[in-house]
């Protein structure tokens, strides 16, 4: 990562996103193990368990840039202090090549993982995936994701999709109402939950309890 977005800014964010995604796994009354610290080798960060074993081995990643924008030397991010103070710039075309960066680290890591401990074969892995505002390409990306047959699907923390979802069938009127009042009263409880995107070309699949934990 080029200096615009500082060292010590990605790796506060990095371990603020991975303590939201093992408390998200809690919150699914899921036990979280960390793989990450034991022993040299790069490993995916979480073992997530239920009480009949192993559930799924998930790695967590953050996007910190859609693009580096050469001509102005900066990075297409809100981290980017030199970008947000002039931010207009041309149209960036939809690029998932960052995704597929991390998909692919991912992969490697979970390989790694395995040769380490065969006896979680198996187990599916999944990918949580934070985006900085511009870089966000979730909804985007494709669900046959061919060239990554070890990446069961990649998740994302989607915050009062309850209130999202009841506000899609809210008349135009009834939104500017709402907007205007600032009033939540009947919207629902503000939640997190993860929002999940399965591969269909995936060689282990997920669990079915684990997928209807999500938003599918």
């Amino acid at each position: 990562m080029a200096p615009m977005i500082s060292d010590s800014y990605i790796k506060e964010q990095s371990d603020s996103n991975e303590r939201v995604v093992e408390k998200r796994f809690k919150r699914m009354k899921m036990k979280v193990a960390r793989l990450d610290n034991q022993g040299p080798r790069k490993r995916p960060e979480f073992l997530v368990s239920d009480g009949a074993g192993p559930v799924a081995i998930c790695e967590v990643k953050t996007i910190f840039s859609a693009a580096y924008l050469k001509e102005r030397g900066v990075h297409l991010s809100t981290a980017d202090d030199e970008f947000m103070k002039s931010p207009a710039f041309s149209a960036v075309p939809v690029d998932f090549s960052k995704i597929e960066e991390n998909l692919a680290d991912a992969v490697s890591k979970y390989r790694v993982l395995l040769k380490d401990h065969p006896e979680l074969a198996g187990v599916p892995l999944v990918v949580a995936l934070f985006f900085d505002w511009y870089a966000d390409y979730f909804d985007l990306y494709p669900s046959k994701m061919e060239q990554f047959p070890d990446v069961a699907g990649i998740l994302q923390v989607e915050k009062d999709h309850l209130i999202k979802a009841k506000g899609e069938k809210m008349t135009l009127e009834e939104l500017e109402d709402r907007i205007a009042s600032g009033s939540m009263k009947g919207m629902g409880a503000n939640t997190k939950a993860f929002k999940l995107v399965e591969n269909e070309c995936a060689t282990v699949k997920l669990p079915r309890h684990f997928v209807e934990w999500c938003i599918t």
